[in-house]
């Protein structure tokens, strides 16, 4: 690949790169189903430069199309009512070259985590992140890009001797950075709070890296605002007392929490997931303590982007962030 250019996929936005599996090699989805890969760009791939998937492999990721889209048009109704400016977007029919969207993701995870640390008001929202499931070596499910665990390691080199706590909220569990920060969590520098649909990915292979978790709370499917709030809200509580005074909070929210959702088959309503925002932000912000939020599942369910954008309007507003 080196230097090649490649058109940008119509239905997806700059979070595409990944690891570069070979043609013919696998990935597997949220079901747990393994599906053949269409990339033809692992010969060049260095450890430096993680890969964009072909076009076609993207266009064949119908859950992820449908979470970007929504995820797009939260942020158009943001700017309709004048909450957000919609600016520095690449348009999908010119050439983006391997190299710029890699940069582009590393430093979209940056900026969120700077901004959260050094902005007086202690807070910032990641559009283009929250992947999950995706290591340090390998994209999974598709997560491609292991932002989180870069997210925390840029963080430690920016404030030596910082101490995070990430706060996962996705219906999913966070299995990827989980392996990758087993050390982090065991040495006490990073504290893992993880609510989760166990009846969901990932499967039970990928049991181990719950190790790293230091508060895990698993919630049956169709789980109601009541007990899913009940539960997360103590667990926070608890998060606070067991590792007080983070230098910085990393919030995975989430919305294929919402009732209805394909792949999360939880049964939040749209006026529980505002609570559960308000809740992490207020936990955090009431501390003094930096929140990075990244949107990791836009929402599985077609045409969900006014239900998401006014979601984060509300919690923008009440919180008094806006």
């Amino acid at each position: 690949m080196g230097g090649s250019k490649r058109k940008r996929p119509a239905v997806v936005s700059n979070v595409l790169v990944g690891n570069g599996h070979s043609e013919g090699s696998h990935y597997t989805d949220h079901h747990g189903n393994s599906h053949a890969t269409t990339s033809n760009a692992s010969n060049a791939y260095t450890s430096r430069i993680p890969i964009v998937y072909s076009p076609r492999f993207a266009a064949d990721i119908s859950d992820l199309a449908i979470a970007d889209k929504n995820t797009r048009d939260a942020l158009a109704y943001l700017a309709r009512k004048r909450l957000i400016k919609m600016s520095a977007l690449i348009p999908c029919d010119r050439p983006v070259s391997d190299e710029e969207l890699a940069s582009m993701g590393r430093k979209g995870q940056h900026a969120g985590q700077e901004e959260a640390l050094v902005n007086p008001r202690g807070w910032s929202i990641s559009t283009g992140g929250g992947m999950h499931h995706a290591c340090w070596a390998t994209g999974k499910a598709m997560c491609f890009f292991a932002d989180l665990t870069l997210a925390v390691r840029h963080a430690q080199a920016l404030r030596p001797g910082i101490r995070i706590m990430i706060v996962d909220l996705d219906a999913h569990r966070g299995n990827g950075y989980e392996a990758d920060l087993m050390k982090d969590s065991d040495a006490g520098s990073v504290y893992i709070l993880d609510v989760f649909n166990t009846g969901v990915y990932p499967p039970p292979s990928e049991a181990p890296s719950k190790r790293a978790i230091r508060k895990a709370v698993p919630m049956d499917a169709d789980t109601s605002d009541r007990t899913y709030l009940t539960a997360a809200r103590r667990a926070l509580d608890e998060a606070f007392l067991e590792f007080p005074d983070p230098g910085l909070v990393l919030y995975v929210n989430g919305f294929d929490v919402l009732k209805g959702d394909k792949n999360g088959h939880l049964g939040l309503t749209p006026n529980g997931v505002v609570r559960r925002d308000i809740m992490v932000f207020e936990a955090a912000l009431s501390r003094r303590i930096p929140i990075c939020v990244v949107i990791a599942g836009g929402s599985y369910m077609e045409d969900n982007g006014e239900v998401i954008g006014d979601i984060m309007a509300k919690v923008l507003r009440r919180c008094k962030l806006l």
